[in-house]
């Protein structure tokens, strides 16, 4: 069936053509209309994006950057899980992680995000009045304490540094929890002492509702909760901002074959107004 009439200087559809043409036209509009959305993609963060991290991380490392995030690109679709059990960032479908830098695979390139962290160990001022301070991580061992265990089944022993020396004690446990509020409840009504994040319990600090001991032992360390880059689409595009963070932290990019997505995050610590155009 001829569909054009062509002659040396005209070239005209036929019937058949202009029928052709005529309903072919919307889904022409449609495949350019795409094509166009596509290409806005490479100029405009879009999309969803998955980061799965441990509690503490959520609560002292991304919460505070989710607001101006969001609000710097709106058209990205934020989901944070919240797990203490390490994840498979990959198999479980998720474009990033939240990790510690002793979990790091070869392959990551960190990058931080703000300052160092420390832990502090607290009690309320009536245990500490009833039982003392301990002067020396052993003198835990004749406490009351209370303990996390992670989603893995495992307890860590609390680790301590003083000079370079470092001590590490599995004290006895009154109350073990895995959810972190129950254990800050637990340490405001007197029953026992609590070793955590200082972000957790430095406003109860400040305000005397807790008691610190053995601040001593608990020295700075450096940031080492890291964002795990995992291929995510060149659409969620290289960060040049964060905001800063009470915690340290930083984040590492996966290489791949085609070179990193996000060729800005090779050792520079980012802190800005917004978490980041990933």
């Amino acid at each position: 069936m001829r569909l054009v009439h062509r002659t040396t200087r005209s070239v005209a559809l036929t019937q058949a053509g202009e029928m052709l043409l005529a309903s072919a036209a919307p889904a022409i509009a449609e495949v350019n209309a795409a094509f166009d959305r596509v290409r806005d993609l490479r100029d405009v963060p879009s999309g969803r994006l998955r980061i799965n991290a441990p509690p503490p991380a959520v609560d002292l490392v991304l919460a505070p950057m989710v607001g101006p995030f969001l609000a710097a690109f709106p058209q990205i679709e934020l989901e944070i899980v919240a797990e203490s059990s390490f994840v498979d960032i990959v198999g479980s479908a998720f474009d990033a992680g939240v990790r510690y830098g002793e979990h790091l695979a070869q392959d990551m390139i960190a990058v931080s995000l703000s300052g160092t962290q420390r832990y502090a160990v607290v009690a309320s001022p009536d245990y500490v009045e009833r039982h003392g301070r301990p002067k020396h991580p052993k003198d835990l061992l004749d406490h009351t304490c209370i303990r996390t265990r992670f989603g893995s089944g495992a307890m860590l022993d609390w680790e301590f540094e003083k000079a370079g020396r470092v001590v590490k004690v599995s004290p006895p446990a009154k109350l073990i929890a895995t959810y972190l509020g129950l254990a800050r409840a637990a340490v405001l009504d007197g029953v026992g002492l609590w070793m955590t994040f200082e972000g957790y319990v430095r406003d109860a600090i400040d305000s005397g509702a807790l008691a610190s001991v053995l601040e001593d032992w608990c020295a700075p360390f450096p940031g080492r909760c890291c964002i795990i880059r995992v291929g995510v689409s060149r659409r969620l595009r290289s960060p040049r901002s964060w905001p800063s963070s009470a915690s340290g932290a930083s984040v590492s990019a996966r290489r791949s074959g085609r070179g990193s997505a996000f060729p800005h995050f090779h050792r520079h610590t980012l802190s800005a107004p917004a978490l980041a155009s990933l």
